[in-house]
C-alpha cells in the first residue's frame, strides 16, 4: 500500500508504525496527537506484530526493530520500498522522550485491550466464515432442472442457478 511520507509499505511496516502511534491512510499519515487515540493505535500495532511474528516484545520498540532486522527474510522489514523512511520513524521514536511513558501506559491497559481485540478478530473471522458457508449453501442447493445434479456439475445444458 502506498502511504504518503513512507512510500509503498509492507504490512510489517504498517504494524511497526502503528506500534509507534502512526495512523496511516492512502490520503496521508500522522503521528496521533491525542494520547488515548495514540495508545489505541500502539496497542493495535502491538497486537498485529504479535499475530504476524508469533513473538512478543511488549512495547519495546528497540527489541522489535532488532528482531525484524535479524529476521528480514521472513517478514520483509528491510524491503527497499519503504525501509529507509519507516526505519527513520522508528529511530525517531526511540529517541523521543515521551515514547517510553506512552509504551508503559499502553502496556498497563494492554491485557484487557488484547482480549477485546482478539474477540473482535474472532467475531470478524466467524462472520467471514458464515458468509462463505451461506454462499456455498446457495451453490450446492442449485440443481440442474434436467438431470437433478448439483450445479455446476450438471448435465451440460445451459442452466442459470436460482440465485
Amino acid at each position: 500500500m502506498s502511504i504518503p511520507g513512507f512510500g509503498n509499505i509492507l504490512p510489517i511496516h504498517g504494524h511497526i508504525l502503528a506500534l509507534i502511534g502512526w495512523r496511516l491512510s492512502r490520503g496521508g499519515s500522522e503521528l496521533v496527537r491525542s494520547e488515548p487515540q495514540r495508545l489505541e493505535q500502539m496497542r493495535s500495532g502491538h497486537a498485529e506484530l504479535v499475530r504476524l511474528t508469533r513473538q512478543d516484545f511488549g512495547y519495546d520498540l528497540a527489541k522489535w526493530r532488532e528482531f525484524l532486522l535479524a529476521h528480514d527474510e521472513a517478514f520483509g522489514y528491510r524491503h527497499p520500498y519503504a525501509f529507509a523512511s519507516v526505519d527513520r520513524a522508528v529511530k525517531a521514536a526511540l529517541s523521543e522522550a515521551d515514547f517510553p511513558r506512552l509504551a508503559e501506559l499502553a502496556a498497563a491497559g494492554g491485557r484487557e485491550w488484547d482480549a477485546e481485540y482478539d474477540a473482535k478478530l474472532a467475531r470478524e473471522e466467524q462472520a467471514r466464515m458464515h458468509a462463505i458457508t451461506a454462499k456455498d449453501a446457495l451453490i450446492t442447493r442449485a440443481v440442474c432442472p434436467f438431470c437433478g445434479k448439483p450445479c455446476p456439475t450438471y448435465c451440460g445444458k445451459r442452466v442459470r442457478p436460482p440465485y
